[in-house]
Order: structure tokens, then C-alpha cells, then sequence
């Protein structure tokens, strides 16, 4: 981490704002299906090269680092993938174009990011120690908001919410498996696997066709429904705006509307997640 000119042992910022924000729990964003772009600029790199130099066949193109010390790159993989022996850290399939095979969601990679291969043992134990490095380090942390949940398959969440909870049971984690809900089969077994919730993509889905699209209310009747297919869908994280979706103002719902929406989402099941600029509603 890189929070202050103390460097990277610094964790004295994060522990100022987890204890300033007492009682109210922080949660790290987190996010293990990628590292960063695969097809990085020249420029870009020759940048970060400045910053850190690396030494002749390391490289900073979908780099991993482990508290400052360079551990891979998606460059270095690629050039020893056809080594006996070595097991590759990242995918090599290009960008996902068949949104509905769950094995490209998987496999391949999203906006050209580096795709990390979670069946690698070395990939799945760094991620497991990272998070929980954490919790180490700053105790009061609340726990994390995964990122691309349904990019990793399966067996790795199985493993990694046995390995982190089976240490910190106390803790948080929040997923983001983009559609995910009631109606979206595939998410199902994270939910019901694990002990961490995730966002309800289908119940914002249903109230901006309410509000926005002005659409029957008894669709948001017929999603409580499906709730059974979730086993418990009182724990799911329910949201009107976030920063995967548009805004719903932004779309042209009313300030009337949005405020009636924000009514009934409040009264709903779910926790509600209130997304920042949503106060001025």
C-alpha cells in the first residue's frame, strides 16, 4: 500500500479513519479476478518503471506485488507458461465476448484487465493472505466489498470464505456479482454458499422500471416471490444508484419519483446501501 510519504509501511492514515468513524464500520474495496490492464500503453509502463524500477524480465504489465515486492507479471507468464514445470498465474484467453458462457466470464478477461487464474494455488493463497493482512494490520476493519464476484469461479469462493472467516469470523464481506438477485440463477450459490452477502441487482432493476419506466407495482411483488430461490434474501444488500449502474436522476426520474422510490426502498427487505449525492433526494 502507498498512503503517505512514510511509505509503505504506513498504516497509521487507515487506522485514523476506521477509528474516527467508530461506530460505523469501514470496508476495504477489494478485488481478486484481475491486476491491471493487459494491453497497458508504453507509456504508462516506462511511467511506472520511473517510480520502481524493476530489474531485466520483471515488468509492471498486470503486475502483482506482495507490501512493495514485486512477485509476477502477466509479461513474465507469458514467457514462461511453456516452461515444464510452471504453473501460469493468469489467464491467457483474451476479452470476454460471450457474455451468456460462464466459462469465458470466468476464464477470460474483463475490459482487457489481466485475468488471474484462481486455480493456481500461489494465486489463491496470495489473495488469502492479503485480505487477511488486513485484518491484521488494522483490526477495526469492517471487512471488504469484493469486486467482479462473478469473474472467480465458484470452488475459489468456497475455499476463500472457509480460509478468511474460519480466521476473522466477526468480519463483513459484501460482493458485487454484477445481476445478481433473485432472478439471476448463477448467483445463487455464492449467496447461499457463503457467508458473505451481495448487491441486489434485480431489485434496482424492478424499482427503476417502477419509478423510472413507470411499470406496475406489483412487479416488485412478483420479485419478493422469487425471494425463496435465495434462501434468505433479508441479508441481501439492496441499492438504488452505484457506480455499476447510471443514476436514476441522471436518467430523468423526478425528484418526486426518486424520493417515493427511496421510500419504498428503505421499507423493503435488505440492508440498504446508500450511495453518495443520494442526500440531496
Amino acid at each position: 500500500p502507498y498512503f503517505t510519504d512514510q511509505g509503505t509501511e504506513d498504516f497509521g492514515i487507515v487506522r485514523e479513519l476506521v477509528n474516527a468513524a467508530a461506530p460505523m464500520d469501514i470496508l476495504l474495496d477489494s478485488v481478486t479476478n484481475h491486476t491491471s490492464p493487459a494491453d497497458a500503453t508504453a507509456a504508462s509502463l516506462d511511467y511506472l518503471d520511473q517510480i520502481q524500477p524493476l530489474p531485466p524480465g520483471q515488468s509492471h504489465r498486470g503486475a502483482l506485488f506482495e507490501a512493495g515486492t514485486y512477485l509476477t507479471s502477466l509479461t513474465e507468464d507469458e514467457s514462461r507458461r511453456g516452461e515444464g514445470g510452471y504453473d501460469p498465474r493468469f489467464h491467457h484467453n483474451g476479452n470476454i465476448e460471450n457474455w451468456e458462457s460462464l466459462y469465458e466470464v470466468e476464464n477470460y478477461r474483463l475490459d482487457g484487465l489481466a485475468d488471474l487464474d484462481q486455480t493456481n494455488f500461489e494465486v489463491y493463497d496470495y489473495m488469502s493472505r492479503a485480505h487477511k493482512f488486513w485484518f491484521e494490520q488494522v483490526p477495526g476493519i469492517g471487512g471488504y466489498r469484493m469486486d467482479t464476484i462473478k469473474h472467480v469461479n465458484q470452488r475459489y469462493w468456497d475455499d476463500f470464505n472457509a480460509d478468511v472467516f474460519g480466521a476473522f469470523p466477526d468480519k463483513t464481506i459484501v460482493g458485487e456479482y454484477f445481476n445478481a438477485g433473485a432472478y439471476y440463477e448463477y448467483s445463487h450459490p455464492f449467496f447461499e454458499r457463503t457467508n458473505m452477502s451481495m448487491f441486489d441487482f434485480d431489485f434496482r432493476y424492478v424499482m427503476s422500471d417502477i419509478f423510472l419506466r413507470n411499470k406496475p407495482m406489483w412487479l416488485l411483488t412478483q420479485l419478493w416471490e422469487a425471494d425463496p430461490a435465495l434462501i434468505d434474501a433479508r441479508e441481501m444488500i439492496t441499492f438504488l444508484d452505484n457506480h455499476d449502474v447510471p443514476r436514476l436522476r441522471g436518467r430523468g426520474m423526478s425528484a418526486q419519483r426518486m424520493r417515493q422510490a427511496i421510500v419504498v426502498w428503505l421499507m423493503s427487505r435488505g440492508v440498504p446501501c446508500i450511495y453518495y449525492g443520494m442526500e440531496q433526494d
